[in-house]
């Protein structure tokens, strides 16, 4: 049987009030311009503002905005469950997060090279230099290559379109509590040989929102999804 749509975007939502009226309406316009049939699947993560209420009043407005409100579990979590039914309904998935700090302008160019490729995903560029957040990305690429093989330069992109027929098996075989979920992701399509396409995305540093995790968590949780993605290798 078909998938009923083309594509659905899976965007965890925590905090996220003031950016998402901005973020909903560029990726709804850039996915009607694209003639796509398309969900964007926005998961409110028990945001402590409105972020809830803003998501549906735009769903009145955005008719394919699909919005589905969960106790927090963590950005990981949250985007591991969005795979998992997402894979349900769509031939493709696309994973944005929604603090608007990566373009919409590339995407049409991942879009019409999609038939080539089984996962396609972004560098970022001209990223913030948090000196943390870069060491974690840095120990990630790191762990990719060393577990798994070499390939992929931002291991942890949340700017990643994925075949579902070529990920299906993984997204349901990485545990639900994986803190990290997008760099395991990252290594089976290394490990695998999957048709991988690289392209470097503008980031820019958020605006407003909220960072959930300090320092010092970050390392922590780093340290904890090294530890999970061992688990994810040997289970494989």
């Amino acid at each position: 049987m078909s998938k009923s749509f083309n594509l659905i975007m899976v965007m965890p939502v925590y905090n996220e009030a003031l950016s998402l009226p901005s973020v909903i309406e560029k990726w709804s316009t850039e996915f009607d311009r694209l003639g796509l049939t398309y969900r964007i699947d926005a998961y409110n993560d028990g945001s402590k503002d409105n972020s809830l209420d803003v998501l549906r009043d735009l769903a009145k407005r955005f008719p394919n905005l699909n919005v589905v409100d969960k106790p927090n579990s963590g950005h990981g979590p949250t985007i591991l469950k969005g795979y998992k039914e997402a894979a349900k309904d769509a031939e493709w998935v696309f994973q944005i997060d929604s603090d608007d700090e990566i373009s919409v302008e590339e995407f049409e160019s991942f879009w019409t090279k999609r038939d080539d490729f089984d996962f396609l995903i972004g560098i970022r560029h001209t990223r913030q230099k948090n000196i943390i957040r870069l060491f974690i990305t840095k120990i990630a690429r790191i762990a990719i290559r060393l577990l798994f093989g070499s390939g992929i330069r931002d291991v942890n992109c949340p700017y990643r379109l994925v075949r579902v027929a070529s990920f299906k098996a993984c997204f349901e075989s990485i545990p639900s509590d994986m803190f990290a979920p997008n760099v395991a992701v990252s290594g089976y399509a290394v490990r695998k040989k999957l048709r991988l396409f690289q392209s470097e995305v503008k980031y820019s540093f958020r605006q407003q929102g909220t960072v959930a995790l300090g320092s010092t968590k970050m390392l922590n949780k780093a340290a904890l999804s090294l530890i999970q993605l061992l688990g994810f290798l040997f289970k494989k």
